[in-house]
């Protein structure tokens, strides 16, 4: 989707080269050095490697299930638009047009929360192992750290979007957290 910002065709290609090709592959470059930097340590697997990975694989599923929830949604959501119905004629909670069941119900962004918590969860291992500049941070925490931006800027972008879209939105956000899955939507009645 291009936005009016991007409306000329050299903008465009000029946006596909830096953000797209070049940044984003920096990006995934920068996420992944404390992989890097770990795999020079000399510390051994331990414990806290094990507490570590066992918390990258429950972030890692629970981002897959917050994934599969929005596409059920967005699939069944569509189907049914497609029957020649409008959104406010949907059943519930189709008719709202964006996601409130399961991890939705409890974050605006739950697959955001947990991608970011992926990369986060990565660079402990360069604590487990070690790698340590001041006290629990090293340079590895960049990729990190850009990524989280990243994510703050498109929510921010997507939530203009659902706003300007679905009346409920705005109920929405006052009522669920962000990112952190914390209270539970309950919708007006």
């Amino acid at each position: 989707m291009k936005t009016p910002k991007l409306n000329k065709r050299w903008k465009w290609d000029l946006f596909d080269l830096l953000f797209i090709s070049v940044f984003q592959n920096a990006l995934v470059l920068a996420i992944t050095l404390p992989l890097l930097a770990v795999m020079e340590s000399a510390v051994v697997f331990n414990i806290f490697d094990g507490l570590i990975a066992v918390l990258l694989l429950g972030f890692i599923i629970l981002e897959t299930i917050a994934d599969r929830q929005q596409m059920s949604f967005q699939t069944k959501k569509y189907s049914l638009l497609k029957e020649g119905k409008s959104l406010k004629d949907l059943p519930e909670p189709y008719n709202l047009g964006f996601n409130t069941q399961g991890l939705w119900g409890r974050s605006r962004h739950p697959n955001y929360f947990f991608e970011q918590a992926i990369w986060i969860v990565l660079y402990l291992f360069t604590i487990s192992a070690g790698v340590v500049s001041y006290i629990f941070f090293n340079w590895t925490l960049v990729g990190a750290m850009v990524l989280i931006l990243l994510f703050m800027g498109s929510s921010l972008f997507s939530e203009n979007i659902s706003l300007s879209k679905y009346p409920m939105y705005k109920d929405y956000i006052h009522k669920v957290s962000k990112y952190v899955p914390l209270r539970r939507y309950n919708k007006i009645k």
